[in-house]
């Protein structure tokens, strides 16, 4: 899926807003939440997500957060 396609994707299932977020290398990004079903894509690079102890890096390139 390509980016727009994603975005378009996001509109029309209701996110009122998407946003494009770019990271530096080796980047460390807080443990936070989302008051939402977080949905990310991968357009560049990889990305290590952790929770409950456990860390995977994401074989696909399209990311879904079931939990909420």
């Amino acid at each position: 899926m390509d980016i727009e396609s994603f975005k378009a994707d996001l509109t029309n299932t209701g996110y009122q807003e998407v946003l494009e977020k770019t990271y530096a290398p080796n980047q460390f990004i807080e443990t936070h939440k989302h008051p939402f079903r977080a949905r990310a894509v991968i357009t560049a690079g990889e990305m290590t997500i952790s929770w409950g102890g456990f860390a995977r890096i994401p074989r696909r390139r399209y990311l879904r957060n079931r939990s909420r």
